[in-house]
């Protein structure tokens, strides 16, 4: 199986095995924490996973030590992503921009929840909030005995 029709940014595909593709959050210096366009290669690589006839199970895993995933990149969003303030935008389009960027991060989750094939999440270290979303969104979840789970602040 080639894996060329699979290199996408912060994420690194390879076939371990016949018939398994490993999926691995390729951002270990960020604690692979989310910024938007790794929403839309997480939706097209497992779509494109999804209908690949070769493929028979993903493993979806995290780069680095320190992260499973931290979940979305905070300080990238309210600086320079769609959750930034745009001056002079009103409350009506600042709302709908809103929605349709959380529709559209929803879609990356889905494309694992639908993917025709097994998903196996394989966590460690920190899992923090979209972490759990993605976990849930797969069919198996497997966890290091340093895995550790937070959704929220305090």
């Amino acid at each position: 199986m080639a894996a060329q029709g699979y290199k996408h940014e912060f994420f690194q595909v390879t076939f371990p095995l016949e018939h398994i593709a490993h999926v691995e959050i390729a951002r270990p210096d960020k604690l692979n924490a989310f910024r938007d366009p790794m929403f839309e290669n997480l939706r097209l690589i497992f779509n494109a996973l999804s209908q690949d006839p070769a493929v028979r199970c993903v493993v979806l895993s995290g780069q680095g030590a320190k992260a499973f995933t931290a979940g979305l990149d905070v300080e990238h969003a309210a600086k320079s992503g769609t959750l930034a303030a745009r001056e002079g935008e009103d409350p009506a389009r600042t709302a709908t921009r809103l929605r349709r960027h959380v529709l559209g991060l929803q879609e990356a989750l889905t494309s694992i929840a639908v993917c025709e094939k097994p998903v196996i999440c394989a966590m460690h270290a920190w899992c923090l909030g979209m972490a759990v979303d993605i976990a849930s969104a797969c069919d198996i979840r497997l966890c290091a005995a340093d895995a550790r789970f937070s959704v929220g602040s305090s």
